[in-house]
């Protein structure tokens, strides 16, 4: 679980964004330019991952991807394992926005297997690629916390999701919590098991069992009436 930050950081980090936004507010171009080269170096780190994995490429290699030199590449980031971070943040950010605007329409159970299936379809298309990423993820000790503090975000969104359908206080009831977690973990499970496999079992298929046990689950601690 990632450690809460302490006031002094909170403090820094208010004067951090403070600064940024009146940077952006005084020089638009330059942060607009800074913005593009930004995006234009996740794309290729996101390119080289999937491509040759996460340990074989190089800071070197994701500048000359980006057509970058490297020293405005470390301006950017400080290492591999922070580019790996920021695809985690931006993930799980646009996930909370999703299950946001999809909470008061669609049941959590629903929303979750929609989310896994459509992961699915992009794992299959890149196949081996997504294979080697997901591997260097779950395998480089450098991205140990980046995995955890991804993990822990997915569970905190479904936690509140669940907690808001089924009117729960997280504070004293631990229900929305628990089984947001097996939720997560089942997803979890298959994508290992996929990955010593990958040409011996389907991962749309192993996702759908390890769903169905845990949808079954969930069900059993939210409704034990039904």
């Amino acid at each position: 679980m990632p450690r809460p930050p302490h006031s002094d950081e909170t403090s820094e980090a208010g004067k951090v964004e403070e600064a940024a936004v009146s940077e952006e507010i005084k020089y638009p171009r330059r942060t607009a330019r800074r913005k593009r080269t930004r995006e234009k170096i996740l794309r290729a780190a996101a390119g080289l991952f999937n491509q040759a994995g996460y340990a074989a490429t190089t800071m070197q290699n994701i500048a000359d991807a980006a057509d970058v030199h490297v020293t405005t590449l470390f301006m950017h980031f400080n290492s591999k394992a922070d580019l790996a971070i920021e695809f985690g943040v931006t993930s799980t950010d646009e996930l909370r926005e999703r299950a946001y605007a999809a909470r008061d329409s669609v049941p959590v159970l629903a929303f979750f297997r929609s989310e896994v299936e459509a992961a699915v379809i992009v794992a299959k298309k890149q196949s081996s690629q997504s294979l080697m990423l997901w591997r260097g993820l779950r395998e480089d000790k450098d991205l140990a916390y980046a995995l955890s503090a991804y993990e822990h975000s997915l569970r905190d969104i479904y936690a509140e999701y669940i907690a808001h359908q089924y009117g729960l206080d997280r504070t004293v009831d631990y229900r929305s919590d628990v089984v947001a977690a097996l939720l997560v973990a089942s997803v979890s499970l298959a994508n290992d098991k996929w990955v010593e496999a990958p040409t011996a079992i389907d991962l749309g298929v192993e996702l759908s069992s390890s769903l169905e046990v845990a949808e079954a689950g969930a069900r059993a601690i939210l409704d034990p009436k039904a």
